[in-house]
């Protein structure tokens, strides 16, 4: 192919001729996948460059990288080299200079098999093929932009896959490893680039020197070797992990074109058959660097040589000097990339694929050993063809006979496998060398994977390369017997040495002679012997053997390779003569070394024997044979010479050390012989047949020898014992064990051998015949076994009474041992120890579950059917049960059981009992067992059976319940149904795990209070006081979790609305609901505040009190008065609390404190005249109405009485009273006599309420303790101050005239009243009266009783007798006859009679008290008698008459008056005939009907007490909104009783029948009274008050109190 114009400057295309035949022969030259990159690439290191850098080009490179399909269109091959050859390049007839680019002219268009018009740029220039308008091709130069380097732009013919990119990277790999110039390969997509192979070659080259017994020229003379080089080379891979196989095998395996397209985001195009690369689409950088060993010989083509003018003519010059090299992958290099490859890194095994596989520049270590063969022309040097050579080497050569570089069949290439035999000779010898300098196993181990590496194996595409490689590598020296390494049994050695023999498996015995190893490759192993001549062994290399000597184990592979040889070769009488003759050599001249330095010469040998013996028991002249398996037959030993040795023969020669080793030893016989001895015989014994008269002379030796093996060390015969004896464990028992590990014995017949086991009987008929023992004495075991007793002694102990009843039989066994038997404790239990046998139970079935004291068999046994099965015929199951071994348990063990903590026994205890309890158990009763927990729970715990129950509804509140698995059993057993009443205190004793939170307590509370089976009043006194009400803590801020403190139900609050507003920032209220708060109210729960709640609470900190008031002092003030007002219900412990608190408000001037009770003085009606500044408790002043009384009370009673009683000091304690009277006028008539003031004062303690208390009695006149009246001129209160016992402030004294004033006489105690003359009732005079009387005689200082007795003191008689009826006027007569009806002071009836305090009226300007009549009475009874009692009820729709007045709670029972009620007919009492009726806005529809009968009969009997009949006017409504409604009358003749109010504080609560009884009939007599009245006053009081008396007997004898 030529070019009509080669001026390279001219313009415009010129046309080029075409030898078509030409053109087709170098297309052919290319058949392989990257041939053309390798032409591309060998050209571009021709020209030196060191660069080279490949692009593919997709249809549309402004695509997003990988984007699109994976078709190219275009493949670009650029490197660094500039200004290249253009006429080679634009001709076929090659470049005349071989050192430069296109030295045959075929290496460009090699590019039109791709492609019609390749582009050739460098430097500013362009070379360019196009097809003209005929369709001729056609060149031209063109200027372009300059370009740092050359490019070789291919526009592909049709679009092609993008390479296999893993492929691609290998062939890189391989291409660079061998290129002189290149350094670095890149691989680009579009503009992402793909991978990257750099080469660096580290210098020093080190020189490899050539043995001397190695060619340094080719077999023709060819070629020569002038020296080799050892370099070592780093390959460096980055590879984008795309390139990467996608599986971990030699050949990639890649994705398929619809899943590549898928990642891609396109479709998969029909025309692609296969996978263009194996990806992962993320490209990532992956690295890896390993370092080559390559070994380069440089040769020389003489010129004289044949050879040399055919390569002339060839290529027109001589070629220089070249290098031949080689890539060897050592043992280490290999295994490391097989660790990499089988890596659990994805990157790293499969960047170790790239040195791998099919043109892979690293050894196939998965299959033959078959490297590529590297062959090169001198302008195409180091790229690969797929020529393999068969060992693991890489070998890279000029190749230049013809253009066909598929091709190796010429005499150049022959050559030059031979220079590459060469080459591997001497890395096989440098490998060989290096593994011998290791120990002895390593060295083995790398001499022979470096020789598998060098077997030569098949060759592919051409067969003969391998055979031409391997003659050149064994051929290559001087002479045939050259050293030659190889791996021998022994280790490396020398293939030539005169001591190589052909391996023969028979020999092995023959250690003096190197043999190949056994792992070398057959083909191999041939190779070596037949080139290095290696013979066979012969008859005097063994004689040779044994003149040095051998080991005593080396003569069984000795005699089985003497037998097989004398059965196969001696046969003829020739050879049976050669046999004699090796036979008496051999005897004569061999050598064993038998152990310990001693050596035994073959010609002392007379006798043989079979089995080995101790050195010290061997006679001198007897060898120990090993015959192995069969081997050697007798005929064969005994063909030496040699007779077997007899038992009496060795005797003699045992009996004889036995008495040398006496003699000599201080000591006695050595430890040991005696059991070697006995080891022997064993042995003997088994070789030939004894008589008795042997075996007696046999035991005469033995009997004094400690020749028996026992568990107490070696022991004389008669000392020994067999095992059936040693039931105890403590006997030296014979050991047959030691006997039983003799291997098999061989025993000879004529012409083989058969083999004998020593068995137990053997040992034990031995051990018989030498005088072991049979059993001990009868006492002395049962002694033994009373200490020892066992599971083991206990099978030991039946198995021997079945041995001996079965030898006595027919006769029995004797008493003694029967009687023994039964009741020693000789036996043992698992769980209770050493017992006898009548506390045993049987080890039948199951019952070992139980763990009762159950006869213990040992493993060995196992079970009783085992114990029966080794008695033989002896009913030994019978045997024990006539011992007295039981064989069920009673019914208490199996409660007990199923109490164990043994989850096991408990479960199989109560199954067994349940199984059997109508049969073997049916008298359980359940009363028997309530101490014992064996019931078992839902949580697998047990418990009692008084502490688990069977009802699903307490499992919520934490109590166990019964587990399902017992279903019907439950009542068997006697389980309840519900817990009692102390269960449930005991539990709610430990809230945290009982109450949790807020929410359980709620469900708790509810059963606990809807459950009819509970004593709810009981359960409520009992849980007052313990702190089980879950409130939340107050002290957690809102924003933080949670927290739960628990407190009693006295201590909290059900939240009433009647609560005041600012107890709820104090106190803990709770709601858990209405059935919640019905029953913590039944627990002493209280909708508000008590007066003890609050004194409690502010005694805990009344600082904190307050400041939880907001400081507000009106509030506490009045929570001091709620205390104050109701002292007296306070109990004693919380007084002592107040008394040490500081909560009692007091000021100075105007500042307020806290103070404790005793540092307050009560500021009384002395402040007046000493001034205010003292500690004083603030209170509304209350100036007496009453004219000219110089009183000024500051403070109310019930806060006097308080302050007074916490320690609080008036201050007249501070201050002396004297009364200075002048003028006695003795005979005037006082304004009121002595009878006059008594009567008076007796009125006035009589309508005091109980809280009053006096320590007067009224005597008669004259008598100590009486009281006198006198009448004087003046009279004058002095009273005194005295400061030191009070502020500080200096004595004082203030005198005041009075109109009365009541002296004390210290002296007797007595009383005078004095009153000035001619004060006639004045009002004045019944003040200071009063005032003397009620402060200083009868202790008050209420402001109202002082009104009070000045207002009797008002009164004349005939109005005093007026006022009170003619039974009060009995009962003043007489003091001492007084009677009183006394009912029960109840708190709770406040809330219905509303205040205590009576309301007075003015008449006539005096102080009157209205008194119902008698007729009042008897019509309040009478309007509600007069009803039918089969009667409608009162309509609800009915107007309600109006109530005048406004007294307080009238209000209050007008609204209840209002009350919607509907009718429950199907609840109507039918005994007692009440209706019932229901509130609308009731929460519960449906109350308890045992409570509705309860409290209908109670109705009933109250109604039969006022002569009523209680259909007419009672009935019993339901509302449970309003407990503090009692009851209410309906058209003043309707009475209605409330049932809740009943059932929650009545019934719940467990009041007596007598109170609650009492508390109703006042319910009733209020209600009654309003048939009179109806307003709540002081009338109303009173009528309800006579109403009671008039009718208290007949409740009395109703209820009989």
């Amino acid at each position: 192919m030529s070019s009509e114009n080669s001026n390279n400057g001219e313009a415009g295309f010129q046309e080029v001729e075409v030898d078509h035949r030409a053109l087709v022969n170098i297309l052919a030259r290319y058949p392989g996948e990257f041939d053309v990159l390798r032409e591309l690439i060998q050209n571009a290191d021709d020209a030196e460059a060191k660069n080279v850098e490949i692009h593919f080009r997709t249809e549309d490179a402004e695509k997003p990288q990988l984007a699109g399909g994976f078709d190219i269109s275009k493949a670009t091959v650029s490197n660094n080299f500039v200004q290249p050859n253009w006429d080679s390049t634009a001709s076929a007839d090659g470049n005349k200079n071989s050192t430069k680019v296109g030295a045959f002219g075929v290496g460009f268009y090699s590019v039109l098999g791709k492609t019609d018009i390749p582009l050739v740029k460098s430097s500013n220039k362009s070379f360019q093929f196009v097809r003209g308008k005929d369709g001729k091709l056609q060149n031209q130069f063109v200027d372009c932009s300059p370009i740092p380097g050359t490019s070789i732009e291919l526009e592909l013919r049709t679009r092609e896959p993008l390479p296999k990119l893993d492929n691609l990277a290998r062939f890189l790999v391989s291409s660079v490893t061998f290129l002189t110039n290149i350094e670095s390969a890149s691989v680009y997509l579009d503009s992402t680039k793909l991978l990257q192979i750099k080469k660096e070659c580290r210098k020093p080259q080190v020189q490899v020197p050539i043995p001397p017994y190695l060619t340094r020229t080719t077999s023709s003379k060819a070629l020569t070797v002038e020296s080799i080089q050892r370099i070592v080379q780093t390959i460096t891979i980055d590879a984008a992990e795309c390139t990467l196989p996608s599986e971990p095998t030699l050949s990639s395996v890649v994705d398929t074109a619809d899943t590549i397209a898928e990642r891609r985001g396109g479709p998969a195009e029909d025309h692609i058959t296969h996978a263009s690369q194996s990806v992962n689409i993320v490209l990532e950088a992956n690295t890896v660097r390993h370092d080559l060993y390559i070994a380069a010989i440089d040769v020389n083509l003489p010129s004289d040589s044949e050879m040399s003018g055919g390569v002339e003519s060839s290529i027109k010059r001589l070629p220089p000097s070249f290098k031949c090299k080689a890539v060897y992958f050592n043992p280490e290099q290999s295994r490391f990339l097989a660790n990499m490859k089988y890596s659990c890194s994805h990157k790293t095994k499969h960047l170790a694929f790239l040195f791998s596989g099919l043109q892979g520049i690293a050894p196939d270590n998965e299959g033959p050993l078959s490297n590529y063969w590297h062959a090169s022309t001198s302008y195409i040097q180091g790229q690969s063809t797929n020529q393999t050579t068969g060992i693991g080497l890489h070998i890279s050569a000029h190749f230049l006979s013809t253009m066909e570089r598929g091709s190796l069949s010429k005499d150049w290439n022959r050559e030059v496998l031979k220079v590459g035999g060469l080459l591997a000779r001497v890395v096989y010898e440098q490998e060989m060398h290096t593994a011998s300098k290791s120990k002895n196993d390593v060295a083995t181990k790398l001499g022979l994977s470096t020789m598998a590496r060098f077997a030569f194996g098949s060759t592919v595409p051409h067969s003969g390369v391998s055979q031409i490689l391997q003659d050149a590598f064994y051929s290559c020296c001087h002479k045939s017997k050259s050293p030659f390494p190889v791996v021998s049994a022994a280790g490396i050695s020398d293939a030539s040495d005169p001591q190589f023999r052909q391996s023969n498996k028979d020999l092995s015995f023959l250690k003096r002679y190197w043999v190949l190893h056994e792992d070398i490759k057959d083909h191999q192993r041939s190779q070596i012997i037949r080139r290095y001549n290696i013979p066979q062994f012969k008859f005097g290399d063994i004689v040779r053997e044994f003149e040095i000597g051998v080991k005593q184990e080396t003569m069984k592979s000795f005699f089985a390779w003497w037998d097989n040889t004398r059965k196969t070769y001696f046969t003829s009488d020739k050879t049976k003569s050669a046999a004699e003759k090796f036979c008496n050599e051999f005897a004569s001249h061999g050598v064993i070394h038998i152990g310990h330095g001693v050596r035994m010469e073959l010609k002392n040998i007379k006798y043989y024997i079979l089995f080995p013996l101790h050195p010290s028991l061997s006679r001198p002249d007897t060898i120990y044979i090993d015959v192995g398996s069969g081997h050697p037959s007798k005929d064969a030993v005994e063909a030496f010479g040699w007779s077997q040795l007899s038992l009496l023969d060795w005797l003699e020669y045992a009996h004889a050390q036995a008495q040398q080793h006496t003699s000599n030893s201080v000591s006695g016989p050595d430890s040991d012989l005696g059991f070697r001895i006995l080891l022997a015989l064993v042995q003997f014994a088994l070789v030939e047949t004894l008589s008795g008269e042997q075996w007696n002379r046999i035991a005469a030796f033995m009997k004094d020898l400690k020749c028996i093996p026992t568990n107490k060390g070696l022991k004389t015969p008669g000392e020994s014992y067999f095992e059936i004896a040693d039931i105890c464990k403590s006997l030296p028992i014979a050991s047959e064990s030691e006997f039983l590990s003799i291997p098999m014995t061989p025993v000879a017949s004529k012409s083989s051998f058969e083999y004998r086991s020593v068995t137990p009987e053997h040992v034990r008929k031995v051990l018989a015949y030498i005088g072991v023992c049979q059993m001990m004495e009868w006492e002395e075991m049962v002694a033994r076994l009373r200490d020892v007793a066992s599971e083991e002694t206990n099978g030991r102990l039946l198995h021997f009474l079945s041995v001996v009843c079965r030898n006595l039989a027919p006769s029995p066994l004797p008493s003694q041992w029967f009687m023994d038997l039964q009741v020693q404790k000789i036996f043992y239990s698992k769980s209770h120890g050493r017992v006898s046998a009548t506390e045993l139970y049987f080890p039948d079935g199951d019952l070992h579950k139980l763990k009762l004291p159950i006869l213990a068999l040992p493993q060995d046994i196992g079970s009783l059917q085992n114990l029966v099965h080794s008695s033989g015929s002896f009913p030994i199951e019978r045997f024990i049960e006539q011992l007295g071994v039981r064989r069920y348990p009673p019914l208490k063990e199996v409660i007990d059981l199923a109490a164990s903590n043994e989850p096991e026994v408990q479960k199989f205890a109560l199954q067994y009992l349940l199984s059997n309890f109508d049969t073997l158990y049916s008298d359980y009763k359940s009363g028997d067992f309530a101490h014992i927990p064996f019931i078992p729970t839902q949580r697998g715990s047990l418990a009692r059976l008084n502490e688990v129950f069977a009802s699903p509804i307490w499992e919520k509140l934490g109590f166990e319940l019964v587990s399902n698995d017992l279903g019907r059993n439950c009542t068997r057993l006697g389980v309840r149904d519900d817990p009692s009443v102390e269960m449930i205190i005991e539990h709610l004793k430990v809230p945290t795990t009982t109450l949790p939170d807020i929410e359980a307590a709620a469900q708790w509370f509810d059963l606990l209070y809807v459950h009819g089976k509970l004593p709810i009043q009981k359960l409520g006194e009992h849980l007052s006081t313990i702190p089980f009400v879950p409130v939340k803590n107050s002290s957690v801020s809102s924003s933080q979790p949670s927290s739960i403190d628990y407190i009693s139900p006295k201590d909290c609050f059900i939240g009433s609305t009647d609560a005041k507003a600012h107890h709820r920032r104090v106190f803990s209220f709770v709601d858990f609901g209405q059935n919640g708060g019905a029953f913590l109210e039944h627990c002493g729960a209280r909708k508000s505040p008590e007066p003890s709640n609050i004194a409690r609470k502010i005694c805990q900190g009344p600082e904190r009190y307050l400041e939880a008031l907001e400081n507000n002092y009106e509030l506490y003030l009045e929570d001091l008065d709620t205390i104050a007002s109701h002292l007296e219900s306070i109990s004693n412990d919380d007084k002592q609390a107040m008394k040490k608190a500081p909560m009692f408000l007091a000021c100075r001037n105007d500042e307020k404190m806290l103070l404790r009770a005793d540092q307050v003085i009560i500021s009384d009606w002395d402040s007046r005249d000493f001034g205010g500044d003292l500690f004083i408790v603030p209170r509304d002043s209350l100036e007496s109405q009453c004219v000219g009384l110089r009183i000024l009370c500051q403070l109310a009673y019930d806060w006097i009485e308080m302050y007074r009683e916490m320690g609080s000091e008036f201050l007249r304690a501070y201050v002396q009273y004297d009364i200075q009277h002048i003028g006695y006028q003795a005979g005037f008539r006082p304004p009121f006599e002595q009878r006059q003031v008594i009567r008076r004062i007796k009125c006035f303690m009589n309508q005091r309420d109980n809280s009053t208390k006096t320590g007067v009695s009224f005597h008669n006149h004259g008598e100590p303790g009486h009281l006198e009246v006198k009448i004087c001129e003046e009279l004058t209160l002095k009273k005194t101050f005295i400061p030191s016992s009070a502020n500080g402030k200096s004595e004082r004294i203030v005198e005041t005239k009075v109109k009365a004033g009541l002296e004390v006489n210290e002296t007797d105690k007595s009383y005078t009243l004095w009153m000035v003359k001619g004060e006639d009732d004045s009002v004045e005079l019944r003040n200071d009266i009063a005032v003397g009387l009620c402060h200083i005689l009868l202790k008050t200082y209420r402001v109202n009783h002082v009104l009070l007795l000045a207002s009797l003191f008002a009164m004349d008689d005939q109005s005093l007798d007026t006022y009170y009826n003619n039974e009060v006027k009995h009962k003043l007569s007489d003091t001492s006859k007084r009677v009183t009806v006394e009912l029960p002071r109840i708190p709770f009836l406040s809330k219905v009679f509303g205040t205590s305090e009576r309301t007075s009226v003015k008449i006539g300007g005096k102080v009157k008290y209205t008194v119902p009549p008698e007729h009042d009475v008897t019509d309040a009874v009478s309007m509600c008698a007069k009803l039918d009692p089969d009667g409608q009820p009162p309509s609800f729709n009915a107007p309600i008459q109006s109530r005048p007045g406004s007294v307080k709670h009238v209000s209050r029972c007008e609204e209840a008056c209002k009350i919607m009620l509907k009718e429950k007919v199907g609840l109507r009492d039918e005994k007692t005939r009440i209706r019932f009726f229901v509130a609308e806005g009731a929460l519960c529809q449906h109350p308890r009907l045992h409570v509705l009968q309860e409290f209908a009969e109670l109705v009933a009997d109250l109604a039969r007490v006022f002569g009523l009949k209680p259909p007419a006017t009672c009935h019993i409504f339901w509302k449970d909104t309003d407990l503090d409604l009692m009851a209410f009358n309906r058209d003043q003749k309707y009475i209605f009783f409330n049932l809740a109010c009943y059932e929650r504080e009545f019934h719940d609560k467990g009041v007596d029948k007598k109170k609650a009884a009492t508390e109703w009939f006042l319910i009733m007599a209020h209600e009654m009274a309003h048939n009179i009245t109806l307003n709540h006053d002081e009338y109303h009081g009173e009528l309800t008050s006579r109403i009671a008396v008039e009718f208290f007997p007949a409740f009395n004898k109703q209820f009989c109190f």
